[in-house]
């Protein structure tokens, strides 16, 4: 009876895991879109040309 509960516990455990890795594994994912797009918008700003933007953020990649 005590084993079986305690599986049941170390499931949920290991499923509240894996769906806290995949929520960090997303928002480092957007986090990082948001800044390649801020540099973009930045980059435009500043009146560089396209290329040379794009060659920054392969760098920086």
């Amino acid at each position: 009876m005590d084993l079986g509960q305690s599986r049941g516990q170390r499931a949920l455990s290991n499923g509240l895991t894996f769906v806290a890795w995949l929520v960090t594994v997303a928002l480092g994912l957007v986090a990082f879109y948001a800044l390649r797009q801020m540099a973009f918008g930045l980059f435009a700003l500043l009146g560089t040309d396209i290329r040379a933007a794009q060659m920054a953020v392969m760098w920086l990649t």
